[in-house]
């Protein structure tokens, strides 16, 4: 008996033959150069992303380091306004009224 002609290997080599076609049809199996032609969008896809992402943080950044300076000048805005609110106490108590300025 030959292993070839038995019934149950040539029922087999034709379910692969119709799941290989399946798999082309429904779309799962396709030829390199759609995948070539995939992978070249997916990687451009990828590097304008990362592209974007570097603007973004570049601005964040930026506006991290413009808040910094904004919190320094506040500090600074504060020292004086505290200097200038001891100045003021300092000259109101020892010629003028205490009613004049506002405690």
């Amino acid at each position: 008996m030959d292993f070839v002609q038995l019934p149950i290997i040539q029922g087999g080599a034709l379910a692969v033959l119709l799941a290989a076609c399946w798999l082309v049809y429904s779309g799962r199996l396709v030829p390199r150069s759609v995948m070539d032609d995939l992978r070249k969008d997916r990687d451009a896809r990828v590097a304008e992303i990362q592209a974007e992402v570097a603007e973004y943080k570049a601005a964040w950044l930026a506006s991290e380091q413009a808040r910094h300076e904004q919190d320094g000048q506040m500090r600074e805005l504060m020292e004086l306004a505290r200097t200038t609110d001891q100045a003021i106490r300092a000259l109101a108590g020892r010629g003028g009224s205490r009613d004049a300025v506002a405690p």
